[in-house]
């Protein structure tokens, strides 16, 4: 590292995650192993020797989980949302080919299946913008 008139460089604590972010996967890289995870003592050895406490890596664990489990969440919610709009989607397309059909066998003249296809289909290009907006919120 280069000093400038005796002083160490000094890096904030974001740089700091980033470069051993990087550097582990660099070393993942280099050496050609799989990177097994730390363990929970692993964690708070490693923070102690960065001079953080271990209430505050409780405290931080914590705080992650809840936010690994609030993003599973929203990966479910998501997902049923992508399930329900493709179940809709089959049914809609089905009972309007059924319509159509019965519309055009009974040729009275009175072409019901658009008033349907209309209103159902308003329906569902709904449900369709509602869960391609739900799948770009983060």
């Amino acid at each position: 590292m280069e000093r400038s008139e005796g002083l160490e460089h000094r890096f904030s604590d974001e740089d700091v995650g980033e470069i051993i972010r990087l550097a582990s996967r660099l070393d993942d890289q280099v050496t050609g192993a799989t990177d097994p995870g730390l363990g929970l003592a692993d964690v708070h050895r490693i923070a102690g020797e960065l001079g953080i406490s271990s209430e505050a890596v409780a405290k931080a664990i914590s705080s992650h989980a809840r936010g690994v489990r609030r993003e599973r969440r929203r990966t479910r919610l998501r997902q049923a949302w992508r399930r329900t709009l493709q179940a809709h989607g089959l049914v809609f397309g089905t009972s309007m080919a059924g319509l159509a059909g019965l519309d055009l066998a009974m040729g009275s003249g009175f072409d019901f299946v658009q008033y349907p296809f209309f209103i159902w289909g308003t329906i569902l290009a709904w449900h369709g913008g509602l869960t391609w907006l739900l799948g770009r919120s983060r």
